[in-house]
């Protein structure tokens, strides 16, 4: 790392927070190949752990239970597990390994490997290397984006960031950055990351969307060590010739406070809460102080092992949120889902845990926001899947925290979201007329019906029918005055705006007028009259001229017509047999469908034939008169 220090080796110290156990810093020991256990708490050492030879990079779980550290000379990873402080797997990677940082999820680390220029891809469910990938000149310090999608690599001697696709474990752009880069942060929102140029004493500031340098800022001499605070607000690097640690203001870019920490600090981590950071000093006989954020002064030192060194802040010991029930593997949209979680431990008063709903394949690069908690600690969260979610069958769901910001992990499944259909129609009918909706229910009254059906896998489709029912026949009356020419008089009352009075029977146009005029029909036959609404036409409005009056076509009681409504056939049954009696059926528009002569019988069967669903009109003709009666056909 260092070609100025013997055996030019620098060791990685981060802040791991082992929450089964109390919050924990592993501190690598580059001098005397070991790694020291700090007890956050009471800021003691409480264990010593032998690893490989000059350990440098160190990176906790997410979950507490494992440590990986890099042992250069070996060219090796040792893994601790932290419940026994020993090392449980020893993983042989590239030369010279620099820095490494486990995945959100904690299913991959990557490891820079300064002398062959790789970074191997550790698989930490088998321990072994899945993966190598070619980098810049020299790579160091290396950092994982939050949803594990981007890892960025600086390269001290190409003086460049490079920024891997983690799906093909390919490099997708490389970044011009300061001289001599050694370290990088990633801000807990992905949004920007943060890398320390030792040669020309600056930090520069990669803007993640754009992968562009968007600002360049002055920190002290020898800038190594780098971390961000949890909510994203501060950064400290740590100045190794200067002594010093900067505080950045990432609002402003610049920097808010300097704090002397003693001889060459290279390695800076911070607790979950944003209080406390902790610095490891290789010159000053094997301390890691210790400072207060708020008041951004060294309340602590800690004696550990033979120069202790940090390359890199890996914020990997952040509380983690994992989703601790299996949540429903399929779901319609518009529907609401149980989202259970827990928490490794107390997060900031004020915290809002948001649920994230991914893509259908898998991604969280544009996550959608589902439902939201206000706690500080685990709970669960009622989730509700957009209505206008797409179909698929790899959704995942994860929890995100605000103070902290931290990642959870994601549900470990794939969800399948089925479509919903909302659609809303208007349909009208004419008055005396019976409309079915799409669920199968009828009505003739206007209204607003919500129709739900079941479609794919039981998702509801809701069809919204505004139902309109359209009166022609406004305010119409007949007078009983018959005329020595055997006619009659009709008469609009003043609300109808205007009218055609037409024949019933042919549905042909008699006259047209105005309200309050007077007709009388040269012709015997059924007459009626409509408003100027869609040509709709009230049939109990219909009247019959003989030449010796009117004679009103209401429902005789000598006659049935049973069942009504009917499906295949009807019968028409008189209470006296007929004598060539004349039956028409027509449609609602006037059209004759069906014409029988019914004679020396009292009964007619009548079959629905060709006549689709709907209402049909049946007119009786004989000697006594004329009656009109109506049929439903369905």
């Amino acid at each position: 790392m260092k070609t100025k220090f013997l055996l030019a080796t620098v060791a990685l110290l981060i802040i791991g927070v082992n929450f089964c156990v109390g919050q924990t810093a592993y501190v690598t020991n580059e001098g005397d190949n070991s790694v020291s256990v700090i007890n956050v708490s009471t800021n003691t050492v409480t264990a010593t752990i032998p690893v490989g030879t000059y350990p440098a990079g160190v990176s906790v779980s997410q979950d507490g239970t494992k440590v990986y550290v890099t042992n250069q000379n070996d060219n090796t990873v040792s893994v601790i597990n932290t419940a026994t402080n020993t090392v449980s797997a020893t993983i042989t990677v590239g030369v010279n390994p620099q820095t490494l940082c486990v995945t959100p999820d904690g299913s991959k680390v990557y490891v820079s490997n300064q002398n062959d220029n790789t970074v191997s891809v550790i698989n930490t469910a088998t321990d072994t290397v899945s993966a190598t990938i070619p980098v810049g000149g020299n790579p160091e310090g290396v950092s994982v984006s939050p949803d594990g999608s981007k890892v960025y690599v600086a390269n001290v001697n190409s003086n460049t960031v490079s920024v891997i696709n983690a799906f093909a474990n390919t490099v997708s752009a490389t970044i011009t950055v300061g001289s001599h880069p050694d370290a990088t942060s990633m801000r807990p929102d992905g949004n920007y990351v943060y890398v320390t140029n030792q040669d020309d004493n600056t930090v520069s500031v990669i803007n993640t969307a754009t992968k562009t340098v968007s600002a360049t800022i002055s920190v002290g001499q020898g800038p190594d060590g780098i971390t961000t605070s949890p909510n994203g607000t501060s950064v400290y690097v740590a100045n190794y010739y200067g002594h010093t640690i900067s505080v950045i203001n990432t609002v402003t870019n610049t920097v808010s406070a300097t704090i002397y920490v003693g001889t060459s600090p290279y390695g800076v981590s911070i607790t979950p809460d944003g209080s406390l950071v902790y610095v490891a000093n290789w010159s000053s006989a094997g301390t890691v102080k210790v400072i207060d954020t708020f008041t951004d002064s060294v309340l602590a030192t800690i004696i550990v092992g033979h120069s202790p060194v940090a390359f890199g802040n890996f914020i990997s010991s952040f509380p983690t949120i994992i989703i601790t029930d299996s949540v429903a593997t399929s779901i319609c949209a518009g529907n609401t889902i149980s989202v259970p979680f827990t928490t490794s431990d107390t997060l900031n008063n004020g915290n809002i845990f948001t649920a994230q709903l991914s893509n259908a394949s898998g991604s969280f690069a544009n996550p959608v926001s589902i439902g939201t908690l206000t706690d500080t600690i685990a709970g669960t969260i009622t989730a509700t899947i957009p209505t206008n979610t797409p179909a698929g069958n790899g959704y995942r769901i994860r929890i995100v925290s605000s103070n902290p910001v931290v990642t959870g992990t994601d549900n470990g499944s794939n969800i399948t979201v089925y479509p919903t259909y909302s659609n809303t129609v208007s349909a009208s009918i004419c008055h005396g007329s019976i409309y079915t909706f799409p669920d199968g229910t009828m009505d003739s009254a206007a209204t607003v019906y919500t129709s739900n059906l079941s479609s794919i896998n039981s998702c509801d489709s809701v069809i919204t029918t505004n139902l309109s029912v359209i009166t022609p026949n406004v305010g119409i009356h007949y007078t009983g005055t018959t005329c020595g020419c055997g006619s009659f008089w009709l008469q609009v009352d003043s609300m109808a705006t205007s009218y055609q009075w037409i024949n019933c029977n042919t549905s042909d146009s008699i006259i047209t007028g105005e309200t309050n005029n007077y007709y009388a029909p040269l012709l015997d036959g059924n007459y009626a009259c409509i408003i100027n609404q869609n040509g709709c036409i009230d049939t109990s409005a219909c009247y019959y001229v003989l030449g010796d009056g009117v004679t009103n076509l209401a429902a005789a009681d000598d006659i049935t017509i049973a069942p009504n409504p009917f499906t295949d056939e009807t019968t028409i049954t008189f209470s006296e047999e007929q004598k060539n009696t004349l039956i028409k059926i027509t449609d609602i528009v006037g059209k004759e469908i069906k014409s029988v002569i019914l004679s020396a019988a009292r009964n007619l069967n009548i079959e629905k034939g060709e006549m689709s669903n709907g209402i049909y009109f049946v007119q009786i003709i004989n000697e006594k008169g004329i009656v009109n009666k109506k049929i439903v056909v369905q």
